[in-house]
């Protein structure tokens, strides 16, 4: 139980400071979909852009931006294209798409390496842009400066779009995933607007403030279009990593309810095994043996009672732990610093349920112990 509350806590640690990308601290995001409420297409770009427009007016917000899929347990959408000169004639490739708003780049603070990002000026009348992340310049490029290249979506009629910049890797799905070769559009060049967008917002406000700012600038604009999935980025991780948090606080509970039970075990043996022996104690301190002497042989002995159970347990705990390979992260599942502190652990507890017996029988007078029965 010790060793899995070790790897558990382990990984919680590990995930909760994975490098996402972009910087989650100050930043909120929220859900509207007027799709809901009939927009058509063009009211739909008119909706968003003037919602962002007013949020922008808050007093305290920095910068805004919008996305189809938000960053981080929101998902994200596959295509399927061409990279002209680096694909097979008639292959396809999977490409992990987003659509953004402009100053997308800006508002999450992610680098761009290269080139630039999604601009107001990228809409419908400009020629089509795309931008990429990493992963897709590793794999599809092998090492070539792709600004210039193009992706070819491969509808009809055909669809291709500029790369015009390079931008560092972001996860989106899940924390655990390795970030996919992505693409990310502008989304006011789409044939159809989606129906729904989601606004990152970073601001310096407290999230109280800023949450009933971004809630009665929404109702102005129409009453009709309510917000949801109103949140602070942190809390959108934090939500992402519940089930490992769950993993972990309740192996921490079972592990500190063995350990007590273990524990006192020892203790109520010890204490037993003590007592049995104080005409033994009061002889060995009647012909030298001093109060240090009797508590080193009783702790001695109670490590030697815990180095046998360890020797039993160790091997149990090596080959049960694998059955927890895949609710890890970035941990082997015999981690040699995990099964340290749980053996450390037992030891120290080991070594306080036999040193109170001990320091107890350690006091006791020589002629009393030996009139004991």
């Amino acid at each position: 139980m010790l060793v899995a509350c070790g790897l558990f806590l382990r990984t919680l640690g590990r995930l909760q400071n994975v490098n996402l990308g972009f910087h989650s601290q100050n930043l909120t995001r929220f859900t509207v979909s007027p799709g809901l409420n009939g927009y058509s297409s063009q009211q739909l770009l008119a909706y968003y852009q003037n919602l962002e427009t007013q949020l922008h007016a808050i007093s305290g917000v920095e910068s805004v931006s919008l996305s189809e899929h938000a960053p981080i347990g929101a998902g994200s959408s596959v295509t399927i294209g061409k990279v002209p000169g680096y694909t097979a004639p008639g292959k396809n490739v999977d490409i992990y798409r987003h659509d953004v708003g402009p100053a997308y780049f800006e508002t999450l603070q992610v680098p761009l390496l290269l080139g630039r990002g999604i601009t107001a000026r990228d809409d419908k009348g400009a020629s089509q842009v795309v931008v990429i992340n990493e992963a897709f310049v590793r794999k599809y490029f092998h090492g070539d400066n792709p600004i210039g290249h193009h992706i070819d979506l491969g509808s009809k009629p055909p669809q291709e779009f500029e790369i015009v910049g390079v931008a560092k890797d972001v996860k989106y799905a899940q924390i655990r995933d390795d970030v996919p070769p992505t693409a990310y559009f502008s989304y006011m060049q789409r044939k159809e607007i989606p129906p729904f967008m989601t606004y990152e917002v970073r601001s310096s406000l407290a999230d109280a403030a800023l949450f009933n700012s971004i809630e009665q600038t929404a109702l102005r604009l129409d009453k009709n279009v309510p917000v949801t999935k109103l949140k602070s980025e942190t809390e959108a991780v934090s939500e992402v990593l519940y089930l490992e948090r769950t993993f972990a606080t309740l192996s921490s509970a079972f592990g500190g309810l063995a350990l007590l039970l273990a524990g006192l075990g020892l203790y109520g043996t010890i204490a037993y095994t003590v007592a049995q022996r104080t005409n033994e104690i009061g002889i060995r301190m009647a012909v030298g043996a001093d109060r240090q002497n009797i508590v080193t042989m009783i702790i001695r002995e109670t490590l030697i009672v815990v180095s046998a159970g360890l020797l039993v347990g160790l091997p149990i705990a090596w080959f049960a732990s694998r059955a927890l390979r895949s609710q890890l992260f970035g941990l082997s599942p015999h981690d040699a610093v995990s099964m340290g502190i749980a053996v450390l652990t037992i030891v120290a507890v080991s070594a306080l349920a036999g040193g109170l017996p001990a320091r107890r029988a350690s006091q006791v007078e020589p002629m009393e112990a030996l009139r004991y029965e």
